[in-house]
């Protein structure tokens, strides 16, 4: 995969879970230094 494709791709998916639970819950777990609660949401 070359850079271009990786980019879009990462783009997309940042898309799909920005404002979901389990995105807040890994960036509240990155603060606390401890590892997340994935839920699925």
């Amino acid at each position: 995969m070359g850079l271009r494709d990786a980019l879009e791709l990462s783009a997309e998916i940042i898309k799909k879970v920005w404002g979901t639970e389990d995105m807040e819950e890994g960036a509240r777990a990155f603060v606390e230094r401890r590892a997340p609660q994935w839920k699925g949401r």
